[in-house]
C-alpha cells in the first residue's frame, strides 16, 4: 500500500508528534501498542511536515533509531506545528463544493430572504457550472460547514417552516473586510504575529498571515509553549461544554505504566466540565470536571485527553456545583482541586535583606498567588496564605531553603514533613555536625 501523506485522524498524529517532540528518547520499540507499519507511517508523515527538525540517533545494544524533534523557539519566527493542520484528506467532491458553494454564497445574492436550501443550491451548481450533485451530498456538506464542534462556522442555518435555509456566516464576512481595510498594515501584521504564537488557537493567527502575506520579522520568545497547539482540538470542545453547561464524557491517556513494555490503559471519566485552568510556570493546561461518580473534583491535563464525548444537558445542581468548583479554585494553589469548606492556614518566617535583595521580595510578591506579605522585623517578612491543601505549596516554599527561620500552619502533618526534610538535607550536605 502507497505512503499517505494526507489523513482523516488528527488524534493518532498528535500522540506520536507529543512523543517526539517531548519524550525524544523513545525508539520503534517502546510503541507496544502499535504495529511497526503504523509508527512507520506515522514517523513519515512527521518527517515531510517537519523534516528540518527531525532528528535521528542509533541507540547503542541494539535498541533501534531513537527519534525526536530538535526545536530552538528563540530562533523560530512562528511555530513549524501548525503545519499538521494542514494535511487533512479530501475527496474530489470535498474541494469542489467547498470552492463552490462559498462563491455561490458570498457572490449570488439567495432567491429569498433567508438564505439558499441545499435543493436550490444544487440547482445552482447544475447551472452555474454544470455539476449535478446529490441534494443529499449538498446537504451533508452544508451540515459540515455549519457544525460548530468541527470549528469550520463557513455558514449559518435556519428554520423556515419546512425548509432549512443557509447563509455564509456573518463573521466571516466581517473578517474578509477588515483584511481588505488593514491589508498591507504593519500593527496589524504585528498584532497577527503575536497572536499565533501566544494566544490558544494561535493556527488561525498564522493562517491569516499566510493568507495576506504577512511575516514576522520583530517578535521572537525564550521561553514559548510549542507543543501545546496539538490539543487546541480538545481545548475547542471543552470551551464549548463549559459555555453551554453540558455533561460529558472524557477519555484519559496517563503516560504512567504499569509494566515496562505494557500499553497504558485509558481513564473513562463522566462529570460536569467547570474551566480551565493554565500554569503559569510549565504552560500546561488542566480540564476541571466534577465527576459524577465519586462526587469530587478533578484535574485533567488537555495533552493526556484523547477525546470528549458530548452527554447533554447537565443536571438542575450545575450551579451549585459549579459555585462549589469556583471556591476551590480560589482556594487551590494547583491544578490538584479539592472541595473543603474551611481552609488551611499556612505561614512562613523569612531573612530578607531590604537593601540587596529586594528581587527576593518581589519575587514572594509576585508568586505568592494571592498570599499576605508583612515586615515582622528587620530583614524578616512573613508570607501567610489560606489555600484547601497545604501540602501542595511545599514545593514552592522549599525553594527558599536557606532563608526560612519559621514554618507553622493548620496541617500539622505537613509543617513536621517540611522541619524533617530540612534536617535530613542538613545531614546529607552538613556532615555531622550540620
Amino acid at each position: 500500500m502507497a505512503f499517505q501523506e494526507l489523513i482523516k485522524n488528527f488524534d493518532r498524529l498528535r500522540d506520536y508528534m507529543r512523543d517526539f517532540f517531548i519524550y525524544g528518547y523513545k525508539t520503534r520499540a517502546d510503541y507496544p501498542g502499535k504495529s511497526i507499519r503504523t509508527y512507520d507511517n506515522e514517523r513519515r508523515r512527521i518527517e515531510s511536515y517537519l523534516g528540518d527538525y527531525m532528528c535521528f540517533r542509533v541507540q547503542d545494544g541494539g535498541r533501534g533509531k531513537q527519534v525526536w524533534l530538535s526545536m530552538e523557539s528563540g530562533l523560530l519566527d512562528r511555530n513549524p506545528l501548525y503545519q499538521t493542520y494542514r494535511c487533512k484528506s479530501f475527496t474530489d467532491n470535498d474541494i469542489v463544493l467547498h470552492f463552490f458553494l462559498l462563491e455561490i454564497m458570498s457572490g449570488t445574492p439567495p432567491p429569498q430572504k433567508e438564505g439558499w436550501t441545499a435543493g436550490e443550491l444544487a440547482d445552482k451548481l447544475s447551472e452555474q457550472y454544470g455539476l449535478c450533485f446529490d441534494v443529499q451530498t449538498v446537504r451533508g456538506k452544508l451540515r459540515e460547514y455549519t457544525a460548530s464542534e468541527k470549528g469550520l462556522c463557513f455558514f449559518t442555518a435556519e428554520r423556515h417552516g419546512k425548509s432549512l435555509c443557509y447563509r455564509l456566516n456573518s463573521e466571516q464576512e466581517g473578517l474578509s473586510r477588515l483584511l481588505e481595510k488593514y491589508h498591507g498594515n504593519q500593527e496589524l501584521e504585528d498584532f497577527l504575529a503575536f497572536f499565533s504564537e501566544t494566544a490558544p488557537f494561535g493556527v488561525v493567527g498564522s493562517y491569516l498571515m499566510e493568507r495576506e502575506g504577512f511575516s514576522n520579522s520583530h517578535i521572537r520568545f525564550k521561553h514559548h509553549f510549542l507543543s501545546h497547539t496539538l490539543d487546541d482540538n480538545i481545548l475547542l470542545t471543552a470551551i464549548e461544554v463549559i459555555a453551554t453547561g453540558e455533561l460529558i464524557e472524557i477519555t484519559n491517556f496517563g503516560r504512567r505504566q504499569k509494566q515496562k513494555g505494557t500499553v497504558p490503559q485509558p481513564v473513562v471519566c463522566t462529570g460536569v466540565p467547570i474551566t480551565i485552568l493554565v500554569s503559569a510556570q510549565t504552560g500546561r493546561r488542566y480540564l476541571v470536571l466534577y465527576g459524577d461518580k465519586r462526587k469530587n473534583f478533578h484535574s485533567f491535563r488537555l495533552d493526556y485527553i484523547q477525546s470528549i464525548k458530548r452527554l447533554g444537558a447537565c443536571p438542575p445542581e450545575l450551579e451549585k456545583i459549579r459555585q462549589q468548583g469556583e471556591e476551590s479554585i480560589n482556594a487551590a494553589w494547583g491544578s490538584a482541586i479539592t472541595w473543603r469548606p474551611k481552609r488551611e492556614r499556612f505561614s512562613m518566617e523569612l531573612f530578607i535583606d531590604e537593601k540587596r535583595e529586594k528581587y527576593i521580595l518581589h519575587r514572594l510578591l509576585r508568586e505568592g498567588r494571592g498570599g499576605t506579605v508583612e515586615q515582622v522585623g528587620i530583614n524578616r517578612f512573613r508570607y501567610c496564605i489560606y489555600v484547601s491543601d497545604s501540602n501542595e505549596l511545599m514545593e514552592w516554599v522549599k525553594t527558599f531553603t536557606g532563608r526560612i527561620f519559621k514554618a507553622e500552619g493548620d496541617n500539622s502533618q505537613v509543617v513536621r514533613r517540611f522541619y524533617s526534610d530540612m534536617e535530613r538535607m542538613a545531614k546529607i550536605y552538613g556532615g555531622e555536625d550540620g
